[in-house]
């Protein structure tokens, strides 16, 4: 029995040294991961503690300048389909489609072989009729004749004259010529083709200098003056800016769209632009001397409000600000700002309002920090209280 009894108490005696021994192996762990948790804690303390690094820029002044842009459509100066005076045939075309001609440049002949003769044969009448009124007014000068063949005679001569002008300009109207400088259009009139007072033989168009139409939203009509320089983007040949000049403005506003007409006028010494391109034109609706400036990607926006990040005694704080002129990459702060801040550029989506940040220049920043508010403290005791006297 005392043997059994024996063997009884080792084996609880190793089974409660097992438990033990797993017992304190579980609290040792335990230990093990607070001990872990107590370092990773004091170890993002100690990173809080020194900053999210950051980098900064300083709120500064310059001038801005406000721009819109707006579409418009190239025209050209002066165009016009040009038809004849008379009836024919065409007998030769001297200048192709597409060819720049001068101002009263041949430009197609009507055969003019029948006017010719007519012309020589009015001319013919004219001739007896001037000798035929010379005799009739010597006769009467002399009161050989009567008044009244004289009265024929004159009026005969008059009508053969009328004839004659009718004849040599018909002969002139023969020969088609350019109505101003320009370009001719291409065209579908061809050799011994019959025309007549209907028939639209070519267009010439003034494209130099051209004209731009375009519409100004009627709230910056007051920044838009005849006169004004403008400047132009024209669609393929974004390479190549242009500046034109503000011509007219219409005399009313357009209710609907809320907008007004405006044409300008642009030079196209190279003849390179045609009427119907699209142009952008950038005008300047405002600027502001000494504004206080940003990079816009410093601004940030949440919903209505737009905010930065102020970097004060090295620690990062998100100030609400009404923002202004935007120009390139740079945009004014009206208000929330104070030229010299120090705001934060990069790294705004690793920090919060309150967070601890560093920066290159920061130890320069906070001397200024401190020295200001020692000035203020300073000015501040100098101040005499206000007493009775």
């Amino acid at each position: 029995m005392n043997f059994f009894r024996k063997q009884q108490i080792l084996t609880l005696l190793k089974e409660h040294r097992i438990l033990a021994m797993l017992l304190g192996l579980i609290i040792v762990g335990v230990f093990a991961i607070i001990i872990k948790e107590f370092v990773l804690s004091d170890q993002k303390s100690r990173r809080q503690m020194k900053g999210v690094t950051i980098e900064v820029e300083h709120v500064r002044k310059a001038s801005l300048t406000k721009r819109i842009t707006t579409v418009g459509t190239l025209a050209a100066n002066q165009i016009v389909t040009v038809k004849p005076q008379v009836s024919g045939l065409v007998s030769e075309i001297k200048v192709q489609g597409g060819s720049e001609v001068t101002a009263n440049q041949p430009i197609m002949q009507i055969d003019d072989r029948q006017f010719k003769s007519n012309l020589k044969e009015e001319e013919a009448k004219l001739i007896l009729a001037k000798a035929v009124h010379d005799r009739a007014s010597k006769l009467l000068e002399k009161k050989f004749g009567p008044v009244k063949s004289y009265d024929e005679a004159l009026a005969n001569l008059k009508a053969a004259e009328s004839r004659v002008e009718i004849a040599t300009k018909k002969v002139e109207d023969s020969l088609i010529q350019a109505p101003f400088e320009g370009i001719i259009s291409l065209n579908n009139i061809s050799l011994g083709a019959p025309v007549n007072e209907q028939t639209e033989l070519f267009t010439i168009v003034d494209v130099d200098p051209m004209k731009l139409d375009f519409r100004v939203p009627a709230e910056y009509l007051r920044y838009i003056s005849v006169g004004q320089t403008l400047s132009i983007i024209i669609d393929g040949f974004e390479d190549e800016p242009f500046s034109g000049t503000v011509e007219a403005i219409d005399a009313k506003v357009d209710p609907h769209a809320h907008s007004i007409a405006v044409r300008a006028s642009l030079r196209n010494e190279k003849r390179i632009l045609k009427p119907g391109l699209f142009a952008r034109v950038d005008l300047v609706v405002g600027s502001k001397d000494d504004a206080l400036v940003v990079p816009l990607s410093v601004v940030e926006s949440s919903g209505d409000e737009e905010y930065v990040y102020k970097v004060f005694n090295g620690v990062a704080y998100r100030f609400p600000v009404t923002t202004g002129i935007q120009e390139g990459d740079n945009i004014e702060i009206v208000r929330g700002l104070q030229e010299g801040d120090a705001v934060v550029t990069v790294g705004q989506n690793k920090i919060r309002d309150g967070i601890p940040v560093v920066y290159e220049g920061m130890e320069q920043d906070l001397k200024k920090e401190k020295d200001s508010t020692e000035s203020k403290d300073t000015n501040n005791n100098k101040k005499e209280p206000q007493g009775k006297k």
